[in-house]
């Protein structure tokens, strides 16, 4: 399990650091550009691994997941340069000055957060609570999510990720877990999309970017981002993880978070031991990535 944790949570900094320089729009890789290095000259992750580092750290300290710990968690490990969305900003920023997590997030998103940023944490929920039952695991990733995202479409790619990094922890195959993402899945865009990966994988079509982008997605929003990130997780689980990110980094959109995603999967199935080591040595704080997933298991 040790093997895999850390190939899950390395996985997941990789794809989300080197795909920061590619994300969004001219301006967005311009500020990237500038800022992409650390001073000594490592990759500099984004708020998607500081915010996975704030929840381990919040795991392992409190032994579980204790909700008013890990806002605090949030809102405190909030540093400069990560790329933080505003209203994700504001939120934390409440927190930070005491407000009550739950008027925080709703008086920025009175009907919830959409966002994929609830989505992308819950690999590391996958390795810490991988012996729980579905149902557990399921309100365990509804509650943490529940501190910044809370709608509808939010929780649910939040279940799908947790649920694909559980399947791909335990090696199950691609058809196997797609079957089941199907049956977890509870609305008609998600199974429409998640039938739409699916017959790709089947037919093993080498799918050209922009039939992705336009089938799946490439957004910020966990309905436009979550299959994706879990197609090519399943499409390269055999693959290098940089052929992988490479691709996904191709489609433009919000290639770090997506790229999170599907590198936190390819690290569930392939484990530390596949991952190169010049390509995670380039990440900057590395060895606390890895001493945090060590402490999930």
């Amino acid at each position: 399990m040790k093997n895999k944790a850390l190939g899950v949570f390395v996985g997941l900094a990789i794809g989300d650091a080197y795909g920061a320089k590619h994300e969004g729009g001219v301006l967005e890789r311009l500020y990237w550009k500038f800022v992409s290095k650390t001073s000594d000259g490592k990759i500099r992750y984004t708020d998607d691994t500081e915010m996975s580092i704030a929840l381990a750290r919040s795991l392992i300290k409190e032994g579980g997941l204790n909700l008013n710990n890990l806002a605090l968690e949030f809102a405190n490990g909030v540093t400069s340069h990560r790329g933080y969305g505003q209203g994700a900003r504001k939120v934390l920023k409440k927190i930070r000055k005491g407000v009550d997590w739950k008027a925080a997030s709703t008086s920025i998103y009175p009907s919830g957060s959409y966002g994929n940023g609830s989505a992308m944490r819950t690999p590391l929920l996958a390795v810490h609570f991988n012996k729980v039952s579905d149902e557990k695991f399921r309100e365990i990733v509804d509650s943490c999510s529940s501190i910044t995202h809370t709608h509808h479409f939010a929780l649910e790619g939040a279940r799908l990720i947790g649920f694909c990094v559980r399947f791909a922890l335990n090696n199950d195959s691609n058809e196997k877990i797609l079957e089941a993402l199907l049956n977890e899945s509870e609305s008609n865009l998600y199974k429409d999309k998640l039938t739409i990966a699916k017959t790709y994988i089947e037919n093993n079509q080498e799918v050209d970017k922009d039939t992705v982008a336009a089938s799946l997605g490439n957004g910020i929003i966990a309905q436009e981002s979550v299959v994706t990130a879990i197609y090519y997780a399943l499409r390269f689980r055999e693959l290098p993880l940089m052929d992988m990110l490479d691709a996904i980094y191709m489609l433009g959109g919000d290639t770090d978070t997506i790229g999170s995603m599907a590198g936190s999967i390819w690290g569930a199935f392939n484990g530390y031991e596949k991952i190169e080591p010049d390509v995670a040595n380039q990440v900057e704080y590395i060895e606390g990535i890895k001493d945090y997933a060590e402490g999930l298991i």
